[in-house]
């Protein structure tokens, strides 16, 4: 070993320093045993009684947003334009990041972002086989709904991302014919999808709300949709009761909008009543002056262009609850607004 070296022996106060052998010195082997200079180290002794000074230690970090942007950078990098997919935990800092080279796309519509953000923090989102869309040139083709959502959720989720394609292969995308809540029931194995969508659609409106006011974020997704009809069967029977009256029971009101009311008054009285009430609604059969059901059975027919579906199921309602008290020559005021509490 050549240069100069310190070595540390097992009492901390003895420093050895090798230097060339000079002429009367002890050999290497006469030396004490626990100083063995042929293994040394680099020791720098700090003066006694001085604490000895530690150079603070310096990280460097990489942010959750800077890795997502390593990561689709190397991601298109390697994929160039061959076009592959795969599954990918779509964060919110990768969302994020695709969301920052979207130029060019269509406004986003808050109202399918809401949709989108509740079926995912409900746990009821599901890895459909529909891609996020990324082109070669590592911008965001297609997906902006989606990544929204997941920032909005704030919730990591699993989706396809396809990688690879090329960017004006954008002009393509969503030119399919979209499938309505209808369809989707129909896809399940429900008959009468188109009236079955439009009934659960009330019957979710009265139970988050209260009431059937339509507006942007008063409609369920497809998923609260097909939740309200799988978790209520009953929600067919009454359509199936109310549609075998055929043309009598259009002439009432709408076959959804007598269905849901159907279903409602069956959550308070036993169903041989609720049949009672609606065979004398729609028939109009040994119905006297001042029965309120009579009331509703008139005004819902001449004024059946004038009121609205809301206007229509409050009436109804009312009606409900003065035959169940025994009520007679009853005035109803209808406001369109909150449904009234069903008498049972």
């Amino acid at each position: 070993m050549t240069g100069r070296a310190f070595a540390k022996f097992a009492n901390p106060q003895i420093v050895v320093t090798a230097a060339p052998k000079e002429k009367g010195r002890a050999p290497v082997s006469a030396r004490p045993k626990n100083q063995d200079l042929t293994m040394l180290s680099v020791l720098e002794q700090p003066a006694k009684g001085k604490a000895k000074t530690v150079a603070p230690q310096k990280f460097h970090t990489v942010s959750d947003m800077r890795k997502a942007q390593l990561w689709l950078d190397t991601t298109v990098a390697e994929t160039g334009t061959n076009v592959t997919a795969r599954v990918v935990s779509m964060t919110p800092e990768l969302a994020a990041v695709l969301l920052g080279r979207n130029e060019g796309n269509r406004k986003v519509k808050q109202r399918r972002v809401d949709d989108i953000a509740r079926d995912i923090m409900a746990g009821s989102w599901k890895l459909n086989g529909e891609p996020i869309i990324v082109s070669s040139e590592g911008k965001l083709n297609d997906g902006q709904h989606r990544c929204a959502a997941v920032i909005q959720s704030k919730m990591p989720t699993d989706m396809l991302v396809v990688f690879g394609v090329s960017g004006d292969s954008r002009d393509t995308v969503d030119h399919g014919v979209g499938r309505s809540p209808g369809d989707d029931l129909a896809l399940h194995g429900h008959a009468n999808g188109v009236q079955l969508a439009a009934t659960a659609r009330m019957v979710w409106r009265w139970r988050t709300y209260g009431e059937l006011l339509r507006s942007g974020n008063r409609t369920p997704t497809r998923m609260e949709l097909m939740r309200v009809v799988e978790e209520n069967p009953g929600l067919n029977r009454s359509l199936l009761m109310v549609g075998s009256k055929g043309p009598r029971a259009k002439a009432i009101a709408s076959i959804a909008t007598l269905a849901f009311c159907h279903f409602a008054f069956k959550t308070v009285a036993a169903e041989t009543e609720v049949a009672r009430f609606f065979d004398a609604l729609i028939d109009g059969a040994d119905l006297q002056r001042g029965d309120p059901i009579l009331n509703a059975r008139n005004r819902l027919i001449a004024e059946r262009n004038q009121l609205t579906q809301e206007m229509k199921a409050e009436l109804l309602f009312r009606s409900w609850n003065a035959f169940r008290l025994e009520q007679t020559r009853v005035l109803f005021r209808i406001t369109g607004g909150e449904l009234p509490l069903l008498e049972a």
